[in-house]
This record gives C-alpha cells, sequence and structure tokens, in this order.
C-alpha cells in the first residue's frame, strides 16, 4: 500500500491549489516595509483546514532574506515562564546570529528581562483591555518598575543595531484553551512588543472570539471580537477557495491514491462515483484538508478489501465517513433500514415505511433542506432498497442477484465487510469448510460436485481455494477420488481471469487437483488426469488442466508425474474435445487468441496440424475478417500486472514460422492484402520488444515478415 498522504501544509507557489499566494506575497510585502517602533501584529483568520498553515508558509517565502524569521509554537508550554522563556531563547538566538560578538551580551540581556517580568499572569495590558486580562484600570507595579523598562531598552537597542525586520509565525492559536490564549496575546502585546518586529497569529477567529466572550464579555461573540481589535492591527480574512479548484483538487488526490493503488476503475465506475461525489460530496467539501482526509481513508481501506468489495462503493461508504460521521454512524448501526426489502410482506403497512422514512429524514435533516435532498438522492442509489420508502419502486431477484455478483453494499452479504474492513471468519469460517467435507468419502463425485455447485454460489471461490490448498495434505485417498474429480466438474462456476497474475482462479484449481492425484496409486494416474480432464468444462479450464498435468514442475523429484507416452495420451484427448466442441460452436468466435493459440500447440506436438489447417482454409471462405483473427491468434498476448486489459505486441519471425507449419503465410498475406491494403511504416517510427500495436500496425509487421521472408527464400 502507497504510505498515506501526510497532511502538512505546503510551500511552494507551484503547489498553490486556490490561488493565495498573491495574497500572501502581499502580506509580506506589507511586513517587508514596516520599520516602526512598535511592533505589528498581523491576524489570518481562517477555519480548521482552510489552509492557514500554507498561507503563513508563503508569506515566509516574500519575507526579505535579510529579516529575521522565528517559527514560535505555544503548544509546547503549560506554564507561562516557560512559554516567556522559550520565546525570549528563539529571539536572542536569531539576533545572536546577526550581532555575533554581541551573543552573550544578548543572552544575558533577555535572562534578566524575563527574570524582571516574572510569571506572565501578572502583567497588566493598559490601553482599554485589561478586561480581556482580568484586571483593573491600573498598570501594575511590575511593568512600572525602573529594571523591567531598563532591559526592554537593552534589548530594543540591539534590535536596532540589527537592522533588520523580526518576523514572528504563531499559527493554531485556537487549539490553545482560554488561557493559553490570553497568555499568546500578552506575550505578543507587551512582553514581544519590540521595534520593527512583526507578528503573524494564525487561527479561527469565530472559535477564539466566542472563547473570549464567553469568558470577560456578556458572552457574545461580539465582545470576543471587541477584545481582537485591541490585539490585531491588521486582521485578514483568508481568502476563499473557490469550489472548483477544490473539487478538482480532491479528484486529483483520489487519482493518485487510486494509481498508487494500481486501482483502475472501468468508465461506468469512474462515471457512477464522480455522479455521486458531485451530487453529494462536493456541497460539503469545505477545505483541503477534508479532501487530504478522503484520499487518505481511500488509501488505507481498499488494499483491506481489494477484490472483496466494489470499490466504487466502498469509496462512497469511507466518502460518508469523512463528509458526514453521524450519518456513517447511522447506517453502520442500521443495516436493517437499509438492507430490507420494502416489497416485502413485512413492510406492507404504510405506518410501518412512514416509522422508516421518519427516521431517515430527521438524520439527513441536520444538514439542511438542500443537502439533505441530495443525500437521500445518493442512498437511493446507493442502497436501492430505499426506493421502496421513496419512490415505490422495487427491484427484481435478478438486479438483487446482480448486488451480490458485484460486491455492492448493499447486498446482505457484503453489507458489513464494508464497516469491517475484513473478510470475517464467517464468511467461510473453519467449522463450516470442515462440515463441507465431513462425509465426502462416502459421497459420489457427482453427488459432491452438486453440493459444491449449491455452495460455492454463497461462497467466494477465491476463499474456498485458499483454504482449500491448506487442507490438502489433510484428504485421504478415498476422500482424493472424489474431491480431485468433482473439482473437473466445477469449472464454470470458477470466473476467467487472464494474464499476468499471481493468482488465477482456474489454475490454482488445477493445482490443487494436481496434488489430488499424486495421492492417488502411481499405476492409475494417466486413468485420473484423463478422467479429470474428460468431465472438465469449459474448454479453457480442460486447457488449465493439461497444462498442469503436463508440467514437470512441482512435483516429486525422484519421479516425472507423467511420462512422454502419457501426456501423449491427454494431448490426444485435448484434439479430440477440440473437435467435439468445435462441431457445437464457432471456436474461432467464442475461444479467446491464448485459447486457440494452446490447443494449436497440442495439435502440432502431435503432428496433426493438417486438421487445423482444413479448418483455417474453411474459416477463410466463410469469414473475410479471419485473416486479421488468425494473426492475433499467432501472436503472444500481454497483459500489464493488475489490470485487465490485453494488447498485442509486434508480430514476431517465430510467430510467423509458428503460423507456417499450419498453413501458407502466403495465402494470410494475399487475403489480409486484399483487405486491408499494404500498410506501410510511418517514417521515423520503430516498435521495440513490448510496444503496444493497433491493427494495422500488426498487419503490417506480418506482411514486413512475410516480404523479407520471400526475399531469403528467393536468394536462397
Amino acid at each position: 500500500m502507497e504510505d498515506l498522504r501526510l497532511d502538512r501544509p505546503v510551500r511552494d507557489k507551484k503547489d498553490d491549489n486556490f490561488q493565495r499566494y498573491e495574497f500572501s506575497k502581499r502580506v509580506a510585502s506589507i511586513i517587508n516595509k514596516t520599520r516602526s517602533s512598535k511592533s505589528l501584529v498581523v491576524g489570518i483568520y481562517g477555519k480548521w483546514g482552510e489552509g492557514k498553515s500554507s498561507v503563513l508558509n508563503f508569506i515566509s517565502e516574500e519575507i526579505d532574506s535579510n529579516a529575521i524569521k522565528i517559527d514560535f509554537n505555544p503548544w509546547y508550554f503549560q506554564e507561562d515562564k516557560q512559554l516567556i522563556k522559550s520565546f525570549f531563547e528563539s529571539i536572542a538566538g536569531a539576533l545572536g546570529k546577526k550581532l555575533t560578538t554581541k551573543k552573550e551580551a544578548i543572552a544575558k540581556a533577555f535572562e534578566d528581562y524575563g527574570d524582571s517580568i516574572g510569571n506572565i499572569a501578572n502583567l497588566f495590558i493598559p490601553y482599554g483591555v485589561g478586561a480581556l486580562f482580568g484586571i483593573g484600570k491600573k498598570i501594575g507595579s511590575k511593568f512600572k518598575n525602573d529594571s523591567l523598562e531598563h532591559y526592554k531598552r537593552r534589548i530594543e537597542d540591539f534590535i536596532i543595531e540589527a537592522d533588520c525586520n523580526f518576523v514572528v509565525f504563531i499559527d493554531d492559536i485556537d487549539r490553545l484553551n482560554i488561557d493559553e490564549i490570553q497568555s499568546v496575546f500578552k506575550l505578543v502585546k507587551l512582553v514581544g512588543d519590540f521595534p520593527r518586529f512583526s507578528y503573524i497569529l494564525a487561527f479561527d477567529d469565530e472559535l477564539v472570539a466566542s472563547s473570549l466572550g464567553h469568558k470577560f464579555g456578556n458572552k457574545g461573540k461580539n465582545d470576543g471580537y471587541d477584545f481582537l481589535e485591541k490585539i490585531i492591527q491588521l486582521p485578514l480574512n483568508l481568502p476563499k477557495a473557490d469550489l472548483f479548484a477544490l473539487r478538482k483538487y480532491s479528484l486529483k488526490l483520489i487519482d493518485e491514491a487510486l494509481n498508487g493503488l494500481q486501482v483502475e476503475l472501468t468508465k461506468k465506475e469512474s462515471q457512477e462515483f464522480l455522479g455521486k461525489y458531485d451530487l453529494a460530496f462536493v456541497p460539503g467539501l469545505k477545505s483541503p484538508r477534508l479532501a487530504v482526509r478522503f484520499a487518505n481513508s481511500i488509501r488505507f481501506s481498499i488494499p483491506l478489501v481489494l477484490g472483496e468489495v466494489n470499490i466504487g462503493d466502498l469509496m462512497i461508504i469511507e466518502g460518508i465517513k469523512v463528509f458526514y460521521p453521524e450519518l456513517y454512524s447511522f447506517i453502520r448501526n442500521n443495516s436493517s433500514i437499509f438492507l430490507n426489502r420494502y416489497d416485502n410482506p413485512n413492510y406492507s403497512v404504510r405506518a410501518t415505511k412512514e416509522d422508516v422514512k421518519r427516521e431517515v429524514d430527521s438524520q439527513l435533516q441536520v444538514y439542511g433542506n438542500e443537502l439533505s435532498k441530495k443525500l437521500r438522492e445518493m442512498l437511493c442509489v446507493l442502497f436501492p432498497q430505499l426506493n421502496g420508502l421513496y419512490n415505490n419502486y422495487f427491484s427484481g431477484q435478478g438486479i438483487v442477484d446482480g448486488w451480490y455478483k458485484q460486491m455492492k453494499i448493499c447486498s446482505v452479504y457484503y453489507f458489513d465487510r464494508y464497516f469491517s474492513l475484513v473478510v470475517k471468519d464467517g464468511d467461510i469460517s473453519d467449522v463450516y469448510f470442515s462440515q463441507l467435507f465431513s462425509d465426502i468419502e462416502k459421497t459420489t463425485a457427482d453427488d459432491f460436485y452438486k453440493k459444491l455447485h449449491n455452495e460455492l454460489d454463497k461462497l467466494s471461490i477465491d476463499d474456498f481455494i485458499f483454504k482449500l490448498r491448506f487442507l490438502l495434505d489433510s484428504f485421504t485417498v478415498e476422500a482424493a477420488k472424489t474431491l480431485y474429480l468433482s473439482l473437473s466438474m466445477i469449472g464454470k462456476l470458477v470466473p476467467v481471469q487472464r494474464g499476468f497474475q499471481l493468482y488465477i482462479p482456474r489454475d490454482e484449481l488445477a493445482k490443487i487437483i494436481k496434488g489430488l492425484v499424486l495421492k492417488l496409486e502411481r499405476k492409475s494416474r494417466v486413468d485420473e488426469c484423463l478422467e479429470a480432464i474428460k468431465v472438465s468444462d469449459p474448454f479453457n479450464y480442460s486447457l488449465c488442466l493439461y497444462s498442469r498435468f503436463i508440467d514437470k514442475h512441482h512435483v516429486l523429484p525422484e519421479e516425472m508425474f507423467l511420462s512422454t507416452e502419457e501426456a501423449t495420451q491427454l494431448g490426444v484427448l485435448m484434439v479430440e474435445k477440440f473437435k467435439k466442441i468445435n462441431e457445437k460452436i464457432h471456436v474461432f468466435v467464442e475461444f479467446s487468441d491464448e485459447d486457440l493459440n494452446s490447443a494449436f500447440t497440442i495439435f502440432d506436438s502431435l503432428g496433426k496440424n493438417e486438421e487445423i489447417t482444413d479448418l483455417l482454409e474453411l474459416e477463410f471462405v466463410q469469414n473475410p475478417q479471419f485473416p486479421l483473427k488468425l494473426i492475433k491468434i499467432f501472436t503472444p498476448t500481454i497483459y500489464i500486472s493488475g489490470k485487465p486489459d490485453s494488447y498485442k505486441p509486434e508480430f514476431s519471425l517465430e510467430d510467423y514460422f509458428f503460423m507456417k507449419r499450419f498453413i501458407d503465410p502466403g495465402i494470410v498475406y494475399k487475403k489480409i492484402t486484399s483487405a486491408y491494403g499494404k500498410i506501410h511504416r510511418q517514417p521515423g517510427k520503430f516498435f521495440s520488444k513490448g510496444d503496444v500495436l493497433s491493427d494495422m500496425e500488426l498487419i503490417m509487421t506480418f506482411q514486413k515478415i512475410h516480404e523479407n521472408n520471400q526475399e531469403n527464400e528467393s536468394v536462397q
């Protein structure tokens, strides 16, 4: 799994997704020009997660290089003395770098100043804001103390001598408690009121004003703002992020998450997700932080249940968890509301339906009328059962079965998996598995196949195969006799997965069947293999079995699994099976290129090429498009890891000679050229191994190889 995206503020202009850099640049220009004998206090106001910290970074980037920048974090200090000490140490250290010969004197001046102040709670702020700090109108004795003023002037002299601006950044003030907020404001307004100093404070002004007003005013937010006006000289609201920009940013993070996980949605899945996202999530997308949290939620959850749930549905329910946590909890804790079939007789009474509707609506109304309507619409898509409540529309059994096949959250078999993010033991428990095989020794292969057929409709074939692999050694010879044959019959129940995959269900089953056959007597092994291929269906599954049986790997080192003569018997059976199937269906239409290529290889190994030749010549007569299909059959199919799509690389000389074993390539050349003309390579374009070729490029490579081969034969 790719690492989660850290919710860190950005610094570079290129990462400014919400056009705030120019705003930050303007703030920095004001600070750069400041030469006041008093400090300047700037307030950057914004909600949690809106990007205040990033704006502080942008401002910092634009501050003059000769200025001294200090990032001060008041979170680290619970006591006032610690706060003052650390603050002074930060300034003294920075100032000492400017006046390197006076480091000790600077440190001593700050130490004396700090000792004279004592506890910050003893300080009083004049200028009409004393009520903010719970004091009277008189200035405290400590502040009038001559030594205090003396030490402060010494520090100011050093600052003036340094001849540069000092910019102090203080972030996340709104996360402090009210007493800590007071301490920071005292620090800025009194203790740190130095010439050429600028303080940039970032916080949620509404939250801080409410806290201040509640404690010192008439419990109103306006009282809190009155206090803030005495502290903040330049209050600035964070520029609001455009909703379109937020949407674009969020979708970018989602794309990065899916790409990092190597998860690719189909066009339909993407459109369905985007429809729900625009409908219900974009209206609630208030800050960049929500976008980051949503992308991280996807990054975390998908690998846990990849292949076990519908990824589109998982992304939506994870979005609900991030954007609307109360609604998420309601869905998780009330599965019956969302999974019940409201055409069921139990819900035929109108009053019962109305009760359920009221319960759902009460959860949605907290989001306001407009958003609640959009959320309801989204839920009716995510849980079509709700259409029985709101739209009097009911889903048929075929649709309900489709929910299960697509692993949708609205399926009763999959709902819990979306919230547990694990395949629970109860899905296929060890107890259930043991019971499934408990009487296998007394059961015929046909009867056990019927049992498997019924049970596998309810289970994940992947889980079934996984558990079966670990039980392989525990089966007796009698059980193996029944099981290998039953498993050979269930090919149609196992989904086709092709390509570069570490795990292909049909091939995994073929390995298990081979392992079961190994348990049986050696003298009857070829007969068991022949019987397995005989009862197997479809042909692709038969090919999996045949390939495994003739594979010399993964068997006992002291013996071959089958002799050459025995392998030939299997090949003869496969040839006969192919011919019988061809009498019933159009194999050149129904079979994949890979399966046809594999079948041709078996015919070739037995010297039965002419039988394929006859089929090809007949197909040429019946199907004008067949020449291109034939070239594709003889061209390898390439798959990309983790992706279902395949492509054809360049037709090779090896492919050409393999084709030649079945049909004269000259015939193919004439027919393909007659149908498509002579295809010429684009100037300057060359192919390398593994390139994805279009049909025309594939034809061109074949034509070129054939022409070169003809020239070589003429020379010889």
